[in-house]
């Protein structure tokens, strides 16, 4: 739990956390502590708990996808940013997926 400046306690989640109770999330505006990573569509990206190490696989990393096409922010990787949205689904070809749709980004 965090305060911020009115004073309030906002909870500050992990991307594991998301990805692993993301029923609970959908709809919600919440706040994700995170490395982020590029992907090959512009304004999309995913979200990890830890450094990806070079090399290694994507599988053994929880990925939270990002839509960050809204906010006006350059991204590096490697880099831990607090990000802020609402949690959405979207259907995707192997059905539904979900997707932080982040209205604030900032390193952390």
């Amino acid at each position: 739990m965090l305060n911020n400046p009115v004073g309030e306690s906002i909870l500050v989640l992990s991307p594991d956390e998301v990805m692993s109770s993301s029923g609970a999330y959908v709809g919600k505006t919440i706040t994700v502590d995170g490395y982020f990573y590029h992907e090959a569509t512009d304004g999309r990206g995913f979200i990890t708990s830890s450094i990806i190490q070079q090399g290694a696989s994507l599988t053994n990393y929880k990925r939270l996808p990002l839509d960050y096409s809204g906010v006006n922010i350059s991204l590096a990787e490697n880099v831990k940013y607090r990000f802020a949205g609402v949690l959405i689904e979207e259907e995707a070809s192997a059905g539904k997926s979900i997707v932080l749709v982040a209205e604030k980004i900032s390193p952390v």
